[in-house]
């Protein structure tokens, strides 16, 4: 059975955000560390502006550890939850998700700062095919198998397993607690800026038109010559 999305008043997005000297670094070859910084910032720039404009959220919280994060945080008037020292990606998500649930959030949406194509009708159809409680739905990225959405109702119904296959293992996760996960592919979701392919791919995308992510990639004069480095500059070589 399908939940109605306008009873979803306790849903909140999740957004993690690395520290920024370490973001991104599959771009290495391409952009230097403060081209990468500016980008990371640009494409969470996106997908906050994106979550603000929907209906169906009622709140946003960030987890970080990050200064520039905490900056970004506060301008869209999201909940800032500090990350735990030393934690990596899951252990923050299952921290701030414990932190959600303690405010009664109901209905939890996980995703990456790196989607900057996604539009508030992907909420929508993310809430369209979830279920009512317990439930998991998913989106799965499209070059990867990552995981590029995830709704928890509630937050913490399964254990977060980002990183390799974890598509495949959050479907595993949701399966052995009795869930019958649902799945549903969103373009807009689905690309994730991890190499210079997936630059390439949001370039070529009319999508792209307005964003700050684009934006950052024209002010840096971005080409596909990216590729071999040749517009690092001579700092990040040293």
């Amino acid at each position: 059975m399908s939940v109605n999305r306008n009873t979803m008043t306790e849903t909140w997005a999740l957004i993690p955000i690395k520290r920024l000297d370490t973001a991104k670094t599959r771009l290495s070859p391409a952009l230097t560390r403060h081209q990468r910084q500016d980008l990371t910032l640009a494409m969470a720039r996106d997908v906050l502006s994106c979550l603000v404009d929907c209906e169906q959220l009622a709140g946003i919280a960030i987890v970080s550890a990050d200064e520039k994060a905490k900056q970004l945080c506060h301008a869209f008037e999201a909940l800032w939850i500090e990350e735990p020292p030393g934690a990596d990606l899951n252990t923050a998500i299952t921290a701030a998700a414990g932190e959600l649930m303690v405010r009664s959030v109901q209905h939890l949406i996980c995703l990456p700062a790196d989607i900057p194509l996604i539009r508030p009708h992907d909420i929508q159809a993310l809430l369209s095919h979830h279920h009512t409680a317990p439930a998991v739905t998913l989106a799965p990225a499209t070059n990867s198998s990552g995981t590029n959405a995830l709704v928890c109702s509630p937050p913490a119904v399964i254990p977060f397993c980002y990183g390799p296959d974890s598509f495949y293992r959050h479907q595993r996760n949701a399966s052995r607690v009795g869930i019958k996960p649902q799945q549903i592919t969103l373009p807009n979701i689905g690309l994730d800026l991890d190499t210079v392919q997936d630059i390439e791919q949001l370039l070529a995308s009319p999508s792209a038109q307005g964003t700050h992510t684009l934006q950052v990639l024209l002010d840096i004069q971005y080409t596909p010559a990216c590729r071999t480095g040749l517009l690092k500059d001579k700092t990040e070589r040293l």
